[in-house]
């Protein structure tokens, strides 16, 4: 590798409207120059040190620039050192990935809405709020993969509890989003290490809002006794549906089609998971399903929308019925909920119920292993440390439990 020169410079880099410009890393290879601007390092030209190319004492922020500076100087030359060191070409491209840690996505934003475009429209659009939550936390500026750091990360949890009033789980659940997209850029060679995995992350019990098999058949009798309109009817069916068949996720109901479902055999693979799992479904909750809908096979056999929150809207209104006629909350209880700086009463019960629900249930009549087979849960010891004819005589007798609960 010869004839390849390292330096810090300010020289013709774009000067803002403000007056600010940048350092910048310059790169010579063969007497031809690149060059590499340094995220953070703003500055007035006048607070510019040419002599020891750093920013004066007296500039905003001075401390952080500087070691700004010097980070990405240390990592240039140490990019170039190893190159010679293992005999590798160096080029003005490669130079840039091992800089900034990233391939040409210039902007994590860019990167962030493409993966999120691989999703389910509603996982999708969870995902973009999280971004663009980010993205006002950042004052709606470009983000490179660089400048994501732990520092940045912890200040953005804090933001969202002090600035935009998130419970402590909530801001934690932004940043384990954000987890996701950068382990997806480390397979795509844009970062080598996820910054979110320097921070120690609170473990958070989460509520198990499982509803008990008298709530289960009083939405059974709701469903066969009320006057409720085609939606409703499919959605609550739906719903039913997935508490009494291993708790089956919104997104896997939603997708399930005629022809996945042969006798009470069901073949399903999981949105969420990418697991194909094949279910025997017991016959009661065969009987949920309006087989006339069927016309070729490739119809949904729930009509659940594109989204999960009419369904869930639907299921808080049910419950509060159901309860004002009982006199007392079976179905899902009053809960406290914060949304844009207001209190508002709401139910707990909602679609995710249903996985809770059917958990809690197989739990009742079965082992751990049996019932976390059943949902699909990977325990701590394996669910599948049984044979294989012992866990189907387990399954056939923990389901024949669970549909007596039910429906008898």
């Amino acid at each position: 590798m010869k004839n390849v020169n390292l330096s810090i410079s300010t020289r013709g880099t774009f000067k803002y409207a403000n007056g600010y410009q940048k350092a910048q890393l310059r790169l010579e290879i063969n007497r031809k120059p690149n060059f590499y601007i340094i995220p953070v390092a703003k500055f007035l030209p006048e607070n510019w040190d040419r002599k020891n190319k750093q920013v004066k004492k007296n500039t905003p922020g001075y401390a952080q620039i500087n070691s700004q500076i010097n980070f990405f100087y240390s990592k240039g030359t140490d990019i170039l050192r190893n190159c010679i060191r293992d005999n590798r070409m160096i080029t003005f491209k490669s130079f840039e990935k091992e800089l900034f840690n990233k391939g040409y996505e210039t902007d994590f934003f860019e990167y962030a809405e493409k993966h999120a475009n691989k999703y389910d429209k509603s996982s999708r659009v969870k995902k973009m709020g999280i971004f663009a939550k980010l993205k006002e936390f950042n004052k709606g500026k470009t983000l490179s993969f660089g400048e994501i750091d732990e520092t940045l990360l912890r200040n953005f949890m804090a933001w969202c509890m002090n600035v935009k009033n998130n419970r402590e789980v909530t801001a934690q659940k932004a940043v384990e989003i954000i987890r996701t997209c950068l382990n997806d850029a480390i397979k795509d060679g844009i970062i080598k290490d996820n910054p979110v995995n320097k921070i120690k992350l609170k473990e958070f019990e989460g509520k198990r809002n499982a509803l008990t098999s008298e709530a289960v058949k009083l939405l059974i009798e709701y469903l066969h006794t009320e006057k409720l309109r085609y939606l409703q009817k499919q959605r609550l069916s739906g719903f039913i549906f997935a508490c009494c068949c291993y708790g089956l996720r919104w997104s896997d109901i939603r997708k399930m089609k005629f022809n996945d479902l042969q006798g009470n055999i069901l073949e399903v693979t999981e949105v969420k998971t990418k697991k194909h799992r094949t279910l025997i479904i017991m016959q009661s909750a065969i009987k949920l399903i309006d087989f006339s809908r069927n016309k070729n096979g490739e119809q949904f056999i729930f009509d659940m929308g594109i989204n999960s929150s009419p369904t869930n809207n639907l299921l808080k209104e049910i419950a509060n019925k159901i309860n004002a006629r009982e006199g007392r909350e079976v179905v899902g209880k009053k809960i406290t909920i914060q949304k844009k700086g207001t209190e508002i009463i709401s139910n707990s019960v909602s679609f995710h119920s249903a996985r809770a629900t059917f958990e809690t249930i197989a739990e009742n009549h079965t082992d751990i292993y049996t019932a976390a087979r059943l949902t699909g849960n990977t325990p701590k010891v394996a669910a599948n440390s049984y044979i294989s004819t012992e866990n189907k005589e387990k399954d056939k007798k923990a389901l024949s439990l669970i549909e007596n609960d039910f429906f008898n």
